[in-house]
C-alpha cells in the first residue's frame, strides 16, 4: 500500500498520521497514542469539581447531574464536554495527554470564565428587575 507517513502537526501531539495520496478522498489512518498514567493532583481535582459545579450552575440554572458515578479519570472530559466552553479551549484539552494535565488547564480556564459569568448573571438580574435596584 502506497502511503506516507508524517509526523503530526503541532496541534494534534497524540496522534501519528497515515495518508493514501491514491485516494481521491484523502482518507488515511490515525494511530492515537495512550495517556501518560500521571495521578491527578486531589487538591485540583477537588478544585475543578467546585469550579464546575458554579459554572454549571450559572450557565444552567441548575446543579450538574452528571458527576455522580463518573470515573476520577474522566472528569476532564466530561467537563470539558457538559459546558459550552469556546472550541478552541476543548480542542486545547483534548491535546494534553494525561488527565492530570488537562484538569490542572481546565481549573485555570474555569478560574478565569467564572467571573464571567457571574458578572453577566448579575446583569440579567439587575435587567429584570423593575429598574429601581441598586447598580
Amino acid at each position: 500500500m502506497a502511503g506516507w507517513t508524517s509526523a503530526p502537526p503541532a496541534a494534534l501531539p497524540s496522534a501519528s498520521w497515515n495518508f493514501y495520496p491514491e485516494d481521491p478522498l484523502l482518507e488515511g489512518h490515525v494511530d492515537y497514542l495512550e495517556d501518560r498514567e500521571t495521578p491527578a493532583n486531589p487538591r485540583i481535582h477537588r478544585e475543578l469539581v467546585e469550579l464546575f459545579e458554579a459554572c454549571h450552575t450559572l450557565i444552567f440554572g441548575d446543579y450538574p447531574k452528571n458527576l455522580e458515578g463518573a470515573a476520577p479519570e474522566e472528569l476532564s472530559y466530561l467537563v470539558a464536554a457538559a459546558l459550552p466552553m469556546d472550541l478552541l479551549w476543548k480542542q486545547q484539552i483534548l491535546e494534553l495527554r494525561s488527565e492530570a494535565d488537562r484538569q490542572e488547564r481546565l481549573v485555570t480556564y474555569l478560574r478565569e470564565w467564572a467571573p464571567h459569568l457571574q458578572k453577566g448573571e448579575a446583569k440579567r438580574q439587575r435587567a429584570g428587575g423593575n429598574g429601581h435596584g441598586l447598580n
